[in-house]
């Protein structure tokens, strides 16, 4: 699912990286440059899956040892169209879930304090903002991004390095050649980051908004991601012995960061409709 945000930001990566590698390594060796970044990140993503899974600490989760689960995450999965995703249980007390993979081949990680400290109904919007990650394709789609990213990095790199050896070989590279370099390696990579961090961000609130649809409520969609918030700060015990609590970036550093602002999340989801949750769903569930 592509909007016209998330297409545009993918031609400005793809043209900041071949513009860079343009004015650095010429149009040919550009093309060579970003293509491999896109194989590269491929590859990455292709063998990731659920080896990120279990790098993660996750342990598989059979039907047996988790039935609720499966059903609950098996209902919100027909309702998205999709095959019932693989379960896993990963280590460490922040509530959270994780997806990888793809359509046809998917897994979900949830940690064991999510399921202790969250109710059903929260647990199953949790998931479905997980399993609307899949359904939108925006696994493989932050991949391509990353890919683009890379590439004018990367080609940023080879100009900074191009214009220093040049200068250092003895050739006529004046102050401003030098100055453009500085810029140049300071600049792209800053603002590939940025335009990449902007798709993540895009891809959050319409995985909320997908998540909303399953569950059959916004409010139930918000109400979890509140809870979320309020479980992964520290206690006041924490606190004492010095645990930082989170800070939502603020100003410029907020174009950096892959996530919105819990509140924004929240007033998107409070301002639609229904504000209702669907009990035909619900119900038997527990």
């Amino acid at each position: 699912m592509l909007t016209l945000r998330t297409v545009l930001s993918l031609a400005a990566l793809l043209l900041l990286a071949f513009l860079t590698g343009w004015a650095t390594v010429g149009p040919l060796a550009a093309v060579f440059v970003i293509v491999l970044s896109l194989l590269t990140s491929t590859a990455a993503y292709r063998g990731r899956s659920r080896a990120s899974l279990r790098q993660m600490g996750g342990q598989p989760l059979d039907w047996y040892e988790a039935p609720d689960l499966y059903e609950l995450v098996g209902a919100l999965a027909r309702r998205a169209g999709l095959p019932t995703p693989r379960l896993y249980l990963l280590p460490g007390g922040m509530v959270n879930a994780v997806a990888v993979a793809t359509k046809s081949s998917s897994a979900i990680g949830v940690t064991e304090p999510l399921l202790r400290h969250m109710p059903a109904d929260e647990v199953a919007a949790v998931v479905g903002h997980e399993l609307s990650h899949i359904r939108h394709g925006d696994l493989p789609l932050n991949m391509v991004a990353a890919g683009l990213a890379g590439a004018a990095t990367a080609l940023a790199e080879i100009g900074r390095f191009g214009v220093i050896f040049a200068w250092l070989l003895g050739a006529p590279v004046g102050p401003g050649e030098l100055l453009m370099a500085l810029l140049i390696t300071g600049g792209i990579p800053a603002l590939a980051l940025a335009l990449r961090m902007g798709i993540s961000r895009e891809r959050e609130y319409l995985a909320d908004q997908g998540a909303a649809e399953l569950v059959g409520s916004p409010q139930l969609m918000a109400r979890a991601l509140w809870r979320l918030d309020r479980l992964n700060r520290p206690s006041w015990w924490q606190r004492l012995l010095g645990y930082p609590t989170p800070v939502e970036p603020t100003g410029w550093a907020a174009l950096f960061a892959s996530h919105p602002p819990t509140r924004k999340r929240i007033e998107r989801l409070q301002a639609m409709y229904p504000p209702r949750p669907d009990p035909a769903f619900f119900w038997p569930l527990w």
